[in-house]
């Protein structure tokens, strides 16, 4: 009978060892897929960054030429229509 139990217990042992393996193959399979996501919506979020980082240095950009037009031209308008800075 002790022959017996050995025999079912290193059966059951097997049995767990091989259900381990395919449990620890099956976290890391998901560990990879995991990874690749994670790196796919990094790789979009760096892309979208730096769509977004290129539209505000153009907008700034534009900002900037506007005001410096806005500024020379309010500049000349006033010092012209001093009447007494200029003798033509």
């Amino acid at each position: 009978m002790t022959a017996r139990l050995r025999a079912d217990d290193e059966r059951a042992e097997l049995s767990l060892d091989w259900k381990h393996a395919a449990v620890l193959e099956i976290c890391s399979q998901t560990d990879r897929l995991t990874y690749r996501q994670t790196d796919r919506e990094a790789g979009r979020q760096a892309g979208r960054q730096a769509y977004w980082k290129h539209a505000a240095m153009v907008i700034d950009r534009l900002c900037l030429c506007m005001f410096t037009a806005f500024t020379l031209v309010l500049t000349t308008s006033i010092l012209f229509s001093a009447p007494h800075l200029f003798v033509l």
